[in-house]
């Protein structure tokens, strides 16, 4: 039997986006802008800092970029700044309309884009709230170790592009913690990656589920699956309204 190298170089592991360049930054599982809205720097000290649930896991967070809600390192410097900003400027203006406007959404239970992003830009701009979304659920897969499908990689760069990956948008007031209802305003999460085994022309591909919550709003994610109803109305960055569905009490990670 072989014996290891244990002064190897470690392997050089490549961006999941170019898949050329190595990965040197890495992504918050949680937005950091998030972070900032619901919990000030002076949230960050002693007793007061948040509490960060993984699984089984629990710890308080230290800081916005705390170790616990990052990624390792898995997008390179070029990918992860100056093509992906637009795409996260895109979200920020999202999450800040949505929360400031509670009482129209709850009423209207949707989504209006022009709204959201004004009537000259907002088909641009949900393109690249989409493409945010892409960059979350890519994160997703990468670490978990699965390859992010080359559909999903390929629309970072399109302005029309075919993809297997949806979004849903849904209004879920509250989570189940040891069986009690907590409310989810002024709290954020992510839901579980689930994986789907499924059947193409006798091939086997993978299908996926996962998102996350900003308070009230869950975003849920979607690849080559349909999703129930009841969560919101499909959206592929291809319309100026979009339905929201409402999402029963669940768990979150």
């Amino acid at each position: 039997m072989e014996q290891s190298n244990k002064n190897a170089a470690p392997s050089r592991r490549l961006c999941w986006i170019c898949r050329t360049r190595t990965a040197t930054t890495r992504e918050h599982r949680i937005k950091r802008s998030d972070l900032t809205r619901f919990y000030k720097a002076k949230n960050f000290a002693g007793d007061a800092r948040p509490y960060h649930f993984r699984g089984e896991k629990i710890s308080r967070l230290q800081s916005h970029d705390a170790e616990a809600v990052k990624y390792d390192k898995n997008l390179c410097e070029e990918c992860n700044s100056a093509k992906s900003q637009p795409f996260d400027r895109a979200y920020e203006q999202f999450v800040d309309w949505m929360l400031g406007n509670e009482d129209e959404i709850f009423a209207s239970h949707a989504v209006d884009f022009p709204s959201v992003y004004g009537s000259r830009d907002f088909e641009v701009q949900q393109l690249n709230l989409f493409k945010y979304f892409a960059k979350c659920f890519g994160c997703r897969l990468d670490e978990a170790q699965r390859a992010v499908p080359d559909d999903v990689r390929a629309l970072l760069d399109q302005r029309r592009f075919r993809t297997g990956l949806c979004i849903t948008f849904s209004i879920q007031p509250a989570m189940e913690v040891e069986g009690e209802s907590v409310s989810l305003l002024n709290s954020l999460g992510t839901f579980p990656l689930l994986e789907f085994p499924l059947w193409d022309n006798e091939e086997k591909i993978l299908g996926y589920s996962c998102g996350q919550h900003v308070s009230w709003l869950a975003i849920h994610f979607w690849y080559c699956i349909e999703p129930p109803n009841e969560l919101g109305e499909i959206w592929v960055a291809d319309r100026d309204r979009v339905r929201l569905g409402k999402s029963p009490i669940t768990s979150t990670l």
